[in-house]
């Protein structure tokens, strides 16, 4: 049998699944108190229309920078040459 050493980077699942978009939406009421702005989520039965505030927030993941890839393909071709060199009887 034959020793492949593995950086542990290399383990790590680095494409993983991804949420396409995540947004999250609420509505909160927004008062001023001595100079302070109070924020509550009240129901909305109970909201007065001018002081109903929306606030919507969309998340889009980014792609992997090129450098973790490079990083990661950099490993799995120092692996496959380990594992191939084991094959053909190199060291």
């Amino acid at each position: 049998m034959r020793q492949v050493d593995v950086p542990l980077i290399a383990l790590v699942p680095i494409n993983a699944s991804k949420v396409g978009k995540a947004t999250f939406s609420v509505d909160f009421q927004l008062d001023d108190d001595d100079g302070e702005v109070m924020v509550s989520f009240p129901k909305k039965q109970s909201v007065e229309e001018q002081h109903l505030s929306h606030l919507e927030i969309s998340i889009v993941p980014d792609e992997l920078p090129g450098g973790i890839s490079s990083i990661a393909r950099s490993y799995s071709d120092v692996i496959e040459r380990q594992i191939e060199g084991g094959k053909n009887g190199e060291i």
